[in-house]
């Protein structure tokens, strides 16, 4: 049987949301920082695809609504997608980047999230928001 892992990360500045899915089962869904995660997806082994979330193909630079303060912090949320997506090109890592989709209330509620997805530990909206990348995947 051949593993098919997916890895989504949903892009933040201090620390993304980054999940893990191998053969239909959610194995991880936590936050990293970039270099653990650059790291961590160096060391793959097998069939895997990142997908990260990237703000730059969306249809607006603040589809959080928010004003100058958002629309700085989603600023910096792109340029980190931007250096994932670079880091997976260097490296001849398979990955794929999809515009933002906002936000899922499957994926909001923790108590929801849990039943949907088997996940049985503690998360942050970052995590799930990176599990929502992957799940109908």
């Amino acid at each position: 049987m051949i593993r098919k892992t997916l890895i989504g990360i949903d892009a933040d500045l201090h620390k993304s949301g980054i999940a893990v899915k191998t053969n239909g089962k959610l194995t991880i869904c936590t936050c990293m920082y970039l270099w653990e995660i650059f790291y961590f997806c160096e060391k793959l082994s097998g069939y895997y695809l990142i997908v990260i979330e990237d703000g730059n193909l969306g249809r607006s630079a603040n589809w959080h609504g928010g004003g100058k303060m958002t629309a700085a912090n989603v600023g910096k949320n792109q340029a980190i997608a931007t250096l994932l997506r670079e880091f997976c090109q260097v490296k001849g890592l398979n990955h794929k980047c999809v515009p933002p989709a906002g936000y899922s209330k499957l994926f909001d509620n923790e108590e929801i999230f849990k039943r949907t997805t088997g996940w049985n530990q503690r998360t942050n909206k970052d995590a799930r928001a990176a599990c929502a990348i992957i799940w109908g995947m």
